[in-house]
């Protein structure tokens, strides 16, 4: 009997250890808007998830791969100082194309590096060659972007483009199209470079 007793309130001290132990669970966009467990775990396909853990709570959050929006003033204003263009740049270009490089991750530091960097040549010329539109190629960490070949890397200066675009770190590398009036269409993670010019084309793309 004292033996059942023991093993009985073993069990039960483990059991509430257990769940002391557990941590709270938050759900959240990654405009940090808090949603249920429910609308957290709907079309997974067309979201990257991520969790931040603390020693008391797990935030999960939900990050579409393609965000839309528009900048205020003032951070498009950051934004054009951080890519180095004066004040009368808007004059004459249309479109801000930027590619994005986060870092190496397990996404990036993979493929076949022939066929990518004769890729990303041929598409930074093609941009190079429109008069409305100009390219910028940033990186966030420095380590493999010769992956890439003869492109024109610069620093993302301050984070700005981190933090107006891509606080999380999207795999492989992200891509965003600005218009002179600040609005953007934002792919994170793994794309196509094409699609730049599929959505310079067709400009109700910007419509969030």
């Amino acid at each position: 009997m004292l033996k059942t007793f023991l093993f009985i309130l073993t069990y039960l001290c483990c059991l509430m250890t257990n769940m002391h132990a557990q941590k709270k669970q938050y759900y959240s966009t990654d405009d940090y808007k808090q949603i249920d467990s429910l609308t957290f775990t709907k079309n997974k396909d067309n979201f990257f998830y991520f969790k931040v853990e603390s020693d008391s709570t797990v935030v999960n959050l939900k990050a579409p791969r393609i965000k839309k929006g528009k900048l205020t003033v003032e951070q498009f204003d950051a934004v054009k100082i951080s890519l180095n263009t004066d004040e009368h740049y808007f004059d004459t270009t249309e479109f801000l194309v930027i590619e994005y490089f986060p870092g190496l991750d397990s996404c990036n530091s993979s493929g076949d590096r022939t066929a990518i960097i004769a890729n990303y040549e041929e598409h930074a010329a093609k941009m190079e060659s429109r008069d409305d539109v100009k390219q910028f190629f940033i990186y966030q960490d420095k380590e493999g972007i010769e992956m890439y070949g003869n492109i024109n890397w610069q620093a993302d200066r301050d984070h700005v483009i981190q933090k107006s675009f891509f606080m999380l770190h999207f795999p492989c590398s992200s891509m965003v199209v600005i218009d002179r009036s600040g609005n953007y269409y934002s792919h994170r993670g793994e794309h196509n470079l094409s699609e730049a010019f599929t959505i310079i084309k067709r400009k109700k793309n910007f419509q969030p």
